[in-house]
């Protein structure tokens, strides 16, 4: 029933997978190391550079061999003429009994006029605020105002022409109302009849006083941009032909540079630049000053070199020279050793290059080289306030008005500064407000009764 038997194999396959082998492996970074670091400048250090004026030495002219005989032969002939010639000028006793007394200033000024304003009434009485001759030397402008305002100026002001050759002195010759009370006059240096002048509201007027009716032919404002301050300077540059420029300065900082054409009657303002901190040299500037403070400018004068460039003083007694930048852009400013008080005049010398003086309210005179930033005299007159300084055109000699009612004039002679007279103006105390000298070097002096006196040299 059942027997053995062998049955061939049969190979069933594996559902299970191949033998897998495993093997641990990690991997860590290294750790994020974070360190603080701080930098902080402890020391502040700041560093002004200044360079001072200098002159350019002379090029040297490199002329030409010149190997004719033309030299030469002209030597040879005008030789006999010019010879005897200064042999007698050697024998000749012309100028024996002649003394040169040019600086003897001692005592030989003398009152040659006496030109008294209308009478005005006590509430509304004005100030002479400034003084101005015509090229001529003739004409004496005088500008009426009022030197302090408590608010808006409604003064009606006027400006005096006045003939100082006429016999006849008792009345202007021409009178001028103004709007407000007139601040700066200006008498154009070549051009006799043209006047310029500023007043308190900042306004400029050009009047042409060869006119018989409507000799105001030009006024800023009406299309022109025009100062916000009291003007307080008006500086001609000079120049010929149809064409006048000039400088005004102003309480606002702003030093305006206008052009007048006569032909047009047009007044065009051609650059403005403002005074301020941020444009004066550091050593100078206050620490209490604010970025982009204006400084008032208070008085200003042309350069020796009769250009663009301007010096200035200011409100608080600050000395600046204005060079006008090569590519017209405004100025350059360099600092000048200051006053400690309001600088009320300031003036630059014909007679000596580079000369320039100021006067302040600290009652103190500075003489002052364009080439040197610290002044080269200090003079203490010990005669009260100082209101304005001018220089002789011709004579290392200045003037000086004090609130003593004296001019004073200085001398200045072998590197000294030396008082020579003193001008007594009237027997009551006055102020002299106003100094102008003219090209003759006549000085007409103004004081605080509204009283102009024109003095002369005895000998001139």
């Amino acid at each position: 029933m059942f027997k053995d038997e062998n049955l061939e194999s049969i190979n069933i396959k594996s559902d299970t997978l191949s033998e897998k082998y495993v093997r641990d492996q990690s991997c860590q970074t290294k750790p994020i190391e974070l360190k603080n670091q701080y930098s902080q400048a402890i020391l502040r250090l700041s560093v002004d550079v200044q360079t001072e004026l200098s002159h350019t030495p002379a090029s040297v002219t490199r002329l030409r061999v010149d190997n004719s005989k033309k030299l030469e032969t002209f030597m040879l002939t005008v030789y006999p003429l010019v010879s005897e010639q200064l042999t007698a000028n050697v024998r000749s006793h012309a100028f024996d009994d002649y003394e040169l007394d040019e600086l003897n200033i001692s005592e030989n000024i003398e009152c040659k006029v006496t030109l008294t304003c209308p009478e005005q009434k006590e509430e509304d009485k004005l100030d002479i605020t400034c003084l101005s001759w015509n090229s001529i030397g003739s004409i004496v402008a005088s500008a009426l105002g009022k030197f302090e305002h408590d608010t808006w100026c409604t003064h009606p002001a006027q400006i005096h022409i006045w003939n100082v050759n006429k016999q006849e002195n008792s009345t202007p010759n021409k009178t001028i109302d103004a709007d407000n009370c007139v601040t700066a006059i200006a008498f154009h240096p070549s051009d006799p009849p043209i006047l310029v002048s500023g007043d308190f509201s900042g306004k400029i007027h050009v009047w042409d006083l060869s006119k018989e009716d409507n000799i105001l032919v030009a006024f800023s404002g009406k299309e022109t941009e025009t100062h916000h301050e009291a003007v307080n300077q008006l500086v001609w540059i000079p120049s010929t032909g149809s064409v006048l420029n000039f400088i005004s300065t102003g309480s606002d900082g702003n030093i305006f540079l206008w052009m007048y054409n006569k032909l047009k009657q047009h007044l065009g303002l051609i650059s403005t630049f403002q005074l301020s901190s941020d444009v004066i040299p550091r050593n100078v500037r206050k620490s209490s000053m604010r970025s982009g403070t204006a400084l008032g400018i208070t008085c200003a004068s042309l350069t020796s070199n009769q250009n663009k460039d301007i010096l200035v003083g200011t409100e608080n007694g600050g000395v600046f020279c204005c060079k006008e930048k090569t590519n017209g852009g405004g100025y350059t400013i360099i600092a000048f050793g200051s006053h400690e008080a309001t600088v009320n005049s300031i003036d630059s010398s014909q007679a000596m290059k580079t000369f320039f003086l100021t006067c302040s309210l600290d009652m103190c005179i500075h003489v002052y080289q364009e080439s040197q930033s610290t002044p080269l005299h200090k003079v203490d007159p010990m005669s009260g306030y100082l209101f304005a300084v001018q220089w002789s055109p011709t004579k290392h000699v200045f003037y000086v008005s004090t609130a003593a009612s004296n001019i004073l004039v200085y001398q200045i002679e072998d590197d000294e500064v030396h008082l020579k007279n003193t001008i007594n103006v009237g027997n009551k105390k006055v102020c002299i407000n106003s100094l102008a000298v003219n090209k003759e070097d006549k000085i007409a002096s103004a004081d605080s009764n509204t009283t102009i006196k024109i003095w002369e040299f005895k000998n001139d």
